[in-house]
């Protein structure tokens, strides 16, 4: 794998000179899943696709700010979207555990979010 990465990573850089890609591959990574935007994924066996929801480490550590301008229907509109966001981008095989750290997680940040 850590050939065909090489060799993608020359023919995709020999295109403009002016432009420099860099390559990643799951084993750059300690928990061997690559990460990007908003999740994570890892090659399992026979080939299947794992996802799971990612977010950088210096990301904000609140969601919408308490007191915000928003119509509180347009705040629930909001905060329920993005729960909805961060769990669909878990691999219904990951289990329970895993959706119930991402729900847990987004609950701190509702309640960071409260805190001035």
């Amino acid at each position: 794998m850590t050939r065909t990465i090489e060799e993608i990573g020359k023919s995709i850089n020999s295109v403009w000179d002016f432009l420099d890609f860099t390559t990643e591959s799951q084993n750059d990574f300690p928990d061997s899943s690559l990460p990007t935007l908003d999740f994570k994924t890892r090659i399992k066996s026979k080939g299947y696709v794992e996802y799971e929801f990612f977010s950088k480490p210096m990301s904000r550590n609140t969601v919408l700010k308490y007191g915000t301008a928003l119509s509180r229907s347009c705040v629930f509109s909001s905060l329920r979207q993005d729960l909805v966001r961060r769990l669909s981008n878990a691999d219904p095989s990951l289990g329970t555990d895993i959706r119930l750290e991402i729900i847990n997680h987004f609950i701190q940040l509702t309640i960071n979010s409260r805190v001035d």
